[in-house]
């Protein structure tokens, strides 16, 4: 008997809610109060909620940022450099993508480390508590892609199994395209796209890709082109994959943000998913800081523009900004003319961030893990 099993996974979020009912969704919407539906279905009033993957729909009267400040792309080329990139937390944001460039939850200390020369290293770090989840975390855009070309060279996550990179554009009604590493296979990249967050379909999948160096060990440039009609996945300038709009019917097709991200698919509830990241994470293996992928440089480049990846340069500057402290920054005190805070709460740097949400449910953050895993398992068995 042969079994064959795929495992189709979305990169979603720090936040899992164990309430019988979220505070929004398609049936119900935050009030004036708590107005921002965060991407994890929790009302509130902070960064984290109005944010990033803030859910218009289920939110109060356009209270999320995108709603204030708009969807719009800017192009650059990103190294990681600190006069060059401009990374702040997100909890300090207030919306404006001028006023940074990447965001990283939960904190950018410890969970990054910009490398000398350029780059910057993402961790995922052991758990404070035996049998949880690392500690993960999540870079992302703080400008919106409508169509172009997204690229990244990067090494993906040094552990041998468990550990899941990832490369993704992702909207806030879930419209998502991926490149994806799994620890327990280094010579492999993975594909996979889907349309306001279905899972359900198996040809969402993509496929696997053999690579001749282990991902792991050495750097190569992975990009994705997508426009209005269909999505081209590429590695080190070769077309792998190319997905039609035609060939699909539902198909990614809203403003999206780029987004790297780490995190413990191997301390996952579902066996499944546990199987499909090549199990548990040794942590036996490695040192207090745990295991990294290293992003060597990130290139976005809007729709129409024709400039080549590597030679957009750095993004224009509006003035009166300035780049932003890698320490927490006050949400009331951020650098720049930048838009409205209302809305917004400031959390003193350090504050956990199971106590920046509000919410009517109980919610469990797993040592700060900020990936969680939706996914579904379909069976193909052949005698």
């Amino acid at each position: 008997m042969t079994c064959t099993f795929f495992i189709i996974a979305v990169l979603v979020a720090p936040v899992i809610c164990y309430s019988t009912a979220l505070d929004c969704d398609e049936f119900t919407s935050c009030q004036a109060a708590t107005p921002c539906c965060s991407e994890y279905g929790v009302c509130g009033t902070t960064a984290m909620h109005c944010g990033g993957g803030c859910r218009s729909a289920f939110s109060f009267s356009n209270t999320c940022y995108s709603d204030r400040m708009g969807t719009q792309c800017v192009s650059g080329d990103y190294d990681f450099k600190q006069e060059s990139t401009w990374i702040m937390n997100a909890d300090a944001w207030n919306g404006d993508p001028y006023l940074a460039d990447f965001l990283v939850d939960p904190q950018f200390v410890p969970n990054v480390e910009l490398q000398s020369g350029g780059g910057i290293a993402l961790y995922l770090s052991p758990p404070a508590t035996a049998g949880q989840p690392g500690d993960g975390c999540r870079l992302s855009s703080t400008s919106y892609m409508h169509y172009g070309v997204f690229t990244a060279r990067l090494k993906s996550g040094t552990a041998p199994g468990g550990m899941v990179t990832s490369f993704i554009s992702l909207s806030d009604v879930r419209d998502e395209i991926d490149w994806e590493w799994v620890g327990e296979r280094p010579t492999k990249a993975l594909t996979a796209f889907f349309h306001r967050g279905n899972v359900t379909r198996a040809d969402s999948r993509g496929e696997d890709f053999d690579l001749d160096l282990a991902t792991n060990e050495h750097s190569y440039e992975y990009s994705v082109d997508w426009n209005a009609d269909r999505i081209i996945w590429s590695i080190d300038g070769v077309d792998m994959q190319t997905v039609t709009r035609e060939s699909r019917g539902d198909y990614p097709s809203t403003p999206s943000r780029i987004q790297l991200g780490v995190w413990d698919a191997g301390a996952s509830e579902s066996i499944w998913t546990q199987i499909w990241a090549g199990g548990q994470i040794d942590w036996s293996q490695v040192g207090s800081k745990g295991y990294s992928a290293v992003i060597d440089y990130v290139s976005i480049r809007c729709a129409g523009d024709t400039t080549s990846t590597g030679q957009i340069g750095k993004p224009d500057r509006k003035e009166g900004f300035t780049a932003p402290s890698w320490n927490e920054i006050p949400i009331n005190k951020a650098h720049g003319s930048a838009g409205s805070t209302a809305g917004a709460d400031y959390f003193e740097p350090g504050t956990p961030l199971s106590e920046r949400f509000t919410s009517s449910c109980s919610i469990r953050i797993s040592s700060s893990v900020v990936f969680a895993l939706i996914f579904t398992a379909t069976f193909l068995i052949t005698v």
